[in-house]
């Protein structure tokens, strides 16, 4: 009978302190007790967890889509959170205007969008509270398609290996699986062979981080053999021999196929492939039978207007093979933005915090030419650089999805401006003359 009578009061005193303060409620932080989740973060937003459609956006006095962790209820087994509002002048960008396009990644039964959520700084450059923002928004304003990778975030650190899938995971705890589409990446050598042992560890890996018993698109990151990367466009002999134990294609298909079979991955994928290794790995699998099971149905390659190398390159092979491209840094680690013009370095951006990072991008001075002249095209067309660079991708035909990064929600909503943008053909006649005159400055 004490406890209860114990119990009742304490009702009564959370219900008295309840009232009091939505009495005095005022538009600052207040106490939400939130679910128990292991980040400390519930990453639904509020128009989410109404079920507002997409495209749209809280527009009231407040914006309370952020939760953060700031402690444990002593008594009871969950997390206390911060319900972070604002003001009516703070509240998130308005949803961005158009209409998301979808196609299918390669012939299959992947409808992805367009635009495709590049996550690898999430959990280093921006912290987990921003990137649940980004998520949230780009959700909401279509984006169905999400990429990631053991290895993120960047620059890659043994402490933080597979931190973004973590982060990608708990977002994914409040969202029907089925709405989203998951491609992450195995890393190879350095960091491991590509065997049956290690595919399997790597896949089991993801599945745990990423808190789903499936992963749609399961891709390579870059090849087990040696092949020029990240810059370097040579192939360099004595590199070749040097590797020349790699693990042979039809024993990775076998691998993977085994993956496919039980259920941990739907479609597999290639990323900063040649046209040699992907013809290789489609002849591989059909020799072996399993076209049916496993084809490839994508490269994630970088694309750009300062990197046009797939033109010539893979564009063929895609095409004869039925292979979307998923292009990687459309705007070239923000260079195509402009915002590195005359020597800038703004604060926060990635080439600002990591100085020897994507060095591919800044070697040649030809990369600062092209980039002003494009800038000029943007002016002229009334579009941001940014947005000038992403409709040029759009234009693509060998394009499936184009992967951005983002890392500000402001970022994300100037981005997806381009999935209506229809460049004209003068404006594609002036792209191709900067091309010409300053071809792919940055491989």
């Amino acid at each position: 009978e004490d406890h209860e009578i114990i119990s009742i009061l304490r009702f009564g005193m959370t219900l008295s302190c309840f009232c009091a303060a939505a009495i005095s409620w005022r538009p600052c932080c207040a106490q939400f007790i939130g679910p128990n989740a292991e980040s400390g973060i519930d990453p639904l937003s509020e128009r989410s967890r109404a079920g507002t459609s997409r495209g749209s956006f809280v527009t009231g006095r407040t914006n309370t889509r952020l939760r953060r962790f700031v402690g444990r209820h002593k008594s009871e087994n969950t997390r206390r959170f911060e319900l972070i509002t604002c003001s009516t002048a703070e509240v998130a960008p308005p949803a961005a205007s158009g209409t998301m396009q979808y196609k299918s990644l390669g012939g299959s039964d992947l409808l992805v969008s367009e635009i495709c959520l590049g996550t690898m700084t999430f959990g280093r450059q921006i912290t987990l509270e921003e990137s649940l923002d980004i998520l949230n928004y780009g959700f909401d304003n279509g984006i169905n398609f999400l990429d990631s990778a053991e290895v993120y975030p960047v620059p890659v650190s043994d402490e933080l290996w597979g931190k973004t899938e973590e982060l990608i995971g708990q977002w994914l705890k409040y969202r029907k699986r089925e709405d989203v589409i998951i491609a992450t990446k195995i890393a190879s050598r350095p960091r491991r062979k590509l065997d049956k042992k290690n595919i399997q560890i790597a896949v089991e890996g993801s599945l745990k981080r990423l808190g789903t018993d499936y992963i749609d698109l399961y891709q390579i990151h870059w090849p087990d053999r040696y092949v020029p990367l990240f810059g370097p466009t040579d192939f360099d002999i004595q590199q070749a021999e040097k590797t020349i134990d790699y693990v042979p294609i039809a024993e990775q298909v076998e691998a993977f196929a085994e993956q496919i079979d039980k259920g941990n991955i739907r479609y597999l994928g290639l990323s900063n492939e040649t046209p040699w290794g992907l013809t290789t790995w489609q002849n591989t699998i059909r020799m072996m039978g399993l076209e049916k099971k496993c084809r490839i149905i994508s490269v994630q390659n970088a694309y750009s207007l300062i990197n046009r190398v797939f033109d010539g390159h893979l564009a063929e092979t895609c095409y004869q093979e039925k292979i979307g491209l998923l292009g990687y840094s459309p705007l070239g680690f923000g260079v195509l933005t402009g915002k590195y013009l005359d020597g800038q370095k703004p604060d926060g951006a990635r080439m600002t915090i990591f100085k020897d990072f994507g060095q591919r991008y800044c070697r040649d001075p030809r990369v600062t030419q092209a980039v002003s002249l494009y800038s000029s095209i943007a002016d002229k067309y009334e579009l941001t650089p940014a947005q000038l660079a992403l409709a040029f991708c759009r234009s693509r035909w060998f394009i499936d999805s184009t992967i951005v990064g983002a890392t500000t929600v402001e970022q994300l909503q100037e981005d997806l401006v381009a999935v209506n943008l229809e460049l004209p053909p003068e404006c594609l006649a002036e792209i191709d003359a900067v091309h010409k005159r300053l071809p792919n400055p940055a491989p």
